[in-house]
């Protein structure tokens, strides 16, 4: 399942590109296990696994506004089951 996101602050890329919106997919198990290899960091893996959600490269979302990305993490959350807030999963 794809969905997209409409960036409330679009800003360009490295490639020169502007950002507009954001295509967002579930993750799987391998893509869990990707992440794993690329950093033992637990504090990373958010990050990363966003990354892999919406096919961007973590410099990418560096230059993502905070409110972007935090409703991008609200998916990424919603997708993974640990929608915490409102006490569902996906």
């Amino acid at each position: 399942m794809n969905d997209t996101y409409p960036l409330r602050f679009p800003y360009p890329l490295a490639n020169g590109e502007m950002l507009t919106q954001v295509t967002v997919r579930r993750l799987t198990v391998r893509d869990m296990k990707q992440v794993r290899k690329q950093s033992q960091d637990p504090s990373d893996l958010d990050e990363l696994l966003v990354a892999s959600m919406t096919g961007l490269l973590p410099e990418d979302l560096d230059k993502m506004d905070l409110a972007d990305y935090q409703a991008l993490h609200g998916r990424f959350r919603g997708f993974a089951g640990l929608d915490t807030v409102s006490g569902t999963t996906a």
